[in-house]
């Protein structure tokens, strides 16, 4: 179908109707009005004949016709022809014949700023054509594809600011380094590609690249992140859902902050000086040595985030410990308090007569009457002829001793029982 006939049939209409819906719309734009076009997913094929969109829609600026039917690269040519403000441009699965496709185009339109192409089916040598065709695109997206095309870029498409190279086989990091000719390029997304490592590199290149996204990419240590330094003007990192965040887990965001001192935004959040000061003094706090804190820990320490570490990360982990040390001090290591409820106590036994028993722990999970059968094992006491209190150490100058009146009722149901508190044994007569 055309390209006009596609759109009169989609967008020249009064009201929507669905099954028992009725949409009243006040004031249908005109088609010669519309700015923004989709025509997704339609039997597009064809521009008919020349002249019929610049005359029917001449001022679309954005268009998406993915996934259409159209195989003929020159309908493409035809549609930019007759827009001359179109800026962004979804060119994303079609299915385009690749001989339609000149060598060398011979014309060009420098007013396209967005080209998307996402699961193509086209060589290197088209893309060049389809660079050669737009050579002012600043935003491109090129995602699902078969093929490495960075090497395109150290030639091509030198305007761009912003690159989505979404799972587009990049196996190698220093694939990556294709592209530092592009020198105003301040957005890279090189998310779900199966790069493990960032490994020592040096450029001359990406001084205006301020986001990077790494997200469900293979890394797994911290060198990589501390060689992400490299880069001039990297101010905002998006690395979730690798290996690497697995590992560290709620602590990562705080390792993060430590490894990229000139990063202000990390995983979507924005890093402010507290946040960051806090993050760099937990670092020395955890990777101190408890008997010398000007030391890094030993990374076998149990019980620490050292252990976590794998050796590749050590000489790395060692000199950031020892710039944050030198920037903040000795930074103590927090007291390790236990909230969990208690589940034993420390008991005095003593008898009414003064005689007493060696301190014992007692389970809080007993009731009185276990408690009497272990006064019976110790003081030779009968059950039956035991009575015994309860005396609060701190307070038995006040409130004496409390009788133990009920034998099922369970020891930490017994009122601000705790250790060294008394339990006093007398005998029925």
């Amino acid at each position: 179908m055309s390209f006009t006939g596609i759109l009169k049939a989609k967008y020249d209409t009064s009201f929507s109707q669905s099954p028992g819906i009725e949409i009243l719309v006040k004031r249908q734009p005109k088609i010669s009005e519309l700015t923004v076009v989709s025509l997704k997913k339609t039997n597009l094929s064809s521009t008919f004949r020349p002249g019929l969109i610049s005359s029917t829609c001449p001022n679309i600026k954005e268009l998406d016709i993915s996934y259409t039917k159209i195989t003929d690269w020159n309908v493409i040519l035809q549609i930019c022809r007759e827009l001359p403000d179109l800026e962004f441009l979804d060119l994303s699965s079609i299915a385009f014949d690749l001989n339609t496709f000149p060598e060398n185009s011979v014309e060009n339109f420098p007013q396209l700023k967005s080209l998307v192409l996402i699961n193509m089916r086209i060589s290197f040598n088209h893309l060049q054509t389809i660079a050669q065709t737009f050579p002012g695109i600043i935003s491109f997206v090129l995602c699902d594809i078969r093929e490495d095309f960075t090497p395109i870029f150290q030639s091509c498409f030198q305007n761009l600011r912003t690159l989505n190279l979404h799972n587009a086989c990049i196996n190698d990091f220093l694939q990556i380094l294709n592209l530092e000719n592009l020198k105003n390029l301040s957005e890279l997304i090189a998310s779900s590609n199966p790069i493990y490592k960032i490994p020592i590199f040096t450029t001359t290149g990406f001084e205006s690249l301020k986001l990077l996204n790494l997200e469900e990419t293979e890394i797994d240590d911290l060198e990589s992140i501390n060689n992400l330094n490299t880069f001039p003007a990297l101010k905002e990192l998006r690395i979730g859902n690798t290996p690497l965040a697995a590992r560290f887990k709620d602590r990562f965001r705080q390792i993060l902050i430590a490894y990229l001192p000139n990063s202000d935004c990390i995983n979507g959040g924005a890093v402010d000086s507290a946040e960051r000061t806090t993050a760099e003094r937990s670092f020395v706090r955890e990777f101190s040595d408890p008997e010398e804190y000007d030391k890094h820990i030993d990374f076998q320490a149990e019980n620490s985030l050292a252990s976590s570490l794998i050796p590749v990360e050590y000489e790395c982990n060692i000199q950031l410990f020892n710039r944050l040390f030198e920037k903040h001090g000795v930074v103590h290591k927090f007291a390790e308090v236990n909230l969990a409820p208690p589940t034993e106590v420390l008991l005095h036994f003593q008898l009414k007569n003064g005689k007493r028993s060696e301190d014992t722990v007692v389970p809080l999970n007993w009731t009185v009457l276990d408690l009497k059968h272990f006064i019976e094992k110790l003081f030779k006491i009968p059950v039956r002829k035991q009575k015994i209190y309860h005396g609060d150490w701190e307070l038995l100058h006040v409130y004496g001793f409390k009788f133990l009146r009920y034998d099922e009722k369970l020891l930490y149901e017994i009122k601000k029982i705790k250790d060294k508190d008394i339990i006093m044994i007398d005998r029925y007569n």
